[in-house]
C-alpha cells in the first residue's frame, strides 16, 4: 500500500469520526430543541442537554477502557509475554507510532484485535493461543498489522462503532486486505504475515468470550455468524494469503 493511499484511509477514517461525534451532538441538539419547542419548564430542555451531553463525552472518553474490559483479558506480562513486548517495541519504533498497551485474551484460538481511542491511547489483544501457535516472525507480521490499524485511525473508528453499530458501513471495504500490505511494507517480508494467517487459519480464529458487538474489531472472524459478515466486505484469509504471495 503506497503511502498516499495510507494517507487516504486515515483522512477518510477522520472524516467519518467526525461524522459520528457530529450525528451525536446534532441528534442531542435536536432534542433539547424539541423540548423547548414543546414548551416546558425551561429546566428540562437544560438538564437534558447537561446529561446527554456529559453522557456523550464519558462514552467517547472511556469507550476504549469498556472495549477492553467486556473482552476479558489481562495485561500482557512484561517476562511471560517477553516476545510480544520486544517484537512492539521495534514494530512502534519503526512505524513511529505510540507504543499500545498489550492484553491476552485466555482462548486457544488464534486471534487477535486493536483497540483505540486515538493513536496515543491504543491497546492491542491477543489470545494465549495465538502466542502458542506462531514463531517470533510471524507473530511479528500480525502485530504490524494491528499497528497499520492504529496509525490509519481504523482501530479508532471501530472502537467507536462499537457503541453505533448501525453505522458499521463506515469501516468500508477491504480494510483487512489493506492493512496486510501496511503490515508488509513494515516488517519488509511477507513470509512472516502469511505464515500468521496460515496458522490462525489451521488453529482456528473464533473467540468464544467475544461479544458480539466487538466481532469487526478482530483481524478474523471470531464465530461463523461473523465470517458470514464478514464476507460481504472482506477477502477470505485464503484470498489474502494467496494476494500476499503475489508481493
Amino acid at each position: 500500500m503506497s503511502e498516499m493511499t495510507t494517507c487516504a484511509r486515515t483522512e477518510c477514517n477522520r472524516r467519518n469520526i467526525a461524522k459520528l461525534v457530529g450525528a451525536y451532538v446534532g441528534g442531542v441538539l435536536s432534542i433539547v430543541f424539541a423540548l423547548v419547542i414543546a414548551h416546558l419548564p425551561l429546566l428540562v430542555p437544560l438538564a437534558a442537554l447537561v446529561v446527554l451531553g456529559c453522557s456523550g463525552w464519558y462514552l467517547y472518553r472511556y469507550v476504549d477502557r469498556f472495549v477492553l474490559a467486556s473482552l476479558g483479558g489481562a495485561a500482557a506480562d512484561p517476562d511471560r509475554h517477553a516476545r510480544l513486548h520486544n517484537l512492539t517495541d521495534g514494530l512502534c519504533i519503526a512505524a513511529g507510532v505510540e507504543r499500545p498497551e498489550l492484553y491476552v485474551v485466555a482462548d486457544d484460538s488464534a486471534n487477535l484485535c486493536s483497540v483505540a481511542r486515538d493513536t496515543r491511547h491504543s491497546a492491542i489483544v491477543v489470545t494465549s493461543g495465538l502466542l502458542d501457535a506462531l514463531d517470533r516472525i510471524e507473530l511479528e507480521g500480525v502485530l504490524a498489522h494491528e499497528l497499520a490499524h492504529i496509525k490509519n485511525l481504523d482501530a479508532r473508528l471501530a472502537t467507536l462503532l462499537c457503541l453505533a453499530p448501525i453505522a458499521r458501513g463506515m469501516l468500508g471495504a477491504h480494510r483487512e486486505s489493506l492493512a496486510d500490505l501496511a503490515a508488509v511494507e513494515l516488517t519488509r517480508y511477507p513470509p512472516g504475515l502469511i505464515g500468521g494467517l496460515e496458522k490462525m487459519r489451521e488453529r482456528g480464529t473464533h473467540v468464544a468470550r467475544a461479544p458480539k458487538w466487538t466481532w469487526h474489531l478482530w483481524m478474523e472472524p471470531v464465530s461463523s455468524a461473523s465470517a458470514q459478515a464478514r464476507a460481504r466486505t472482506e477477502l477470505s484469509i485464503d484470498d489474502r494469503i494467496a494476494a500476499l504471495r503475489e508481493l
